[in-house]
């Protein structure tokens, strides 16, 4: 995914077959911690009853104190513990790359399980590792703005 000059206030409310009423907004304590420039965040539905949360954070720049990081970092400060983790192909339809790597992890905090897919998305890359985002000095150097942003999709597992 490469981020456009627009604002994720006009994301979509609607992709494909899939639905959301409307856009969450994130707590300020939430927003001033993560220092983002930019982000969308709603709950999903198609017509199948099925649910997926979608979580994508911009960083127009990067500097030290305000960077993207994996969720395996902070979610375990709120009592989230990873339970598998691991990289796998997601299986994309009509596109030339038809498997994207992306991160798969499952959540538990208390009784609550989540399931998550994670990925980077950095000049038209798609990343699975937060190292290969500390590059940035490369990109500095030839005058390139080191844009990035963090996709999750947290699909509702019925158990």
């Amino acid at each position: 995914m490469i981020h456009s000059l627009k604002s994720f206030s006009s994301f979509p409310l609607e992709v494909a077959e899939w639905s959301a009423k409307k856009r969450i907004d994130m707590e300020k304590i939430y927003l001033d911690a993560l220092d983002l420039s930019d982000y969308v965040m709603a709950d999903y539905h198609n017509s199948q009853n099925q649910s997926v949360n979608l979580y994508v954070a911009f960083y127009s720049s990067q500097s030290k104190g305000k960077s993207i990081h994996s969720p395996a970092t902070c979610l375990p400060g709120g009592g989230w513990k990873f339970k598998q983790t691991g990289v796998i192909a997601l299986e994309l339809l009509n596109n030339p790359d038809p498997h994207m790597q992306v991160n798969r992890a499952v959540m538990q905090l208390g009784a609550n399980k989540q399931l998550a897919y994670y990925w980077y998305s950095q000049r038209g890359r798609i990343l699975t590792n937060a190292y290969q985002l500390k590059q940035k000095p490369i990109l500095i150097r030839y005058g390139q703005k080191p844009s990035i942003s963090l996709t999750k999709l947290s699909p509702v597992v019925n158990q």
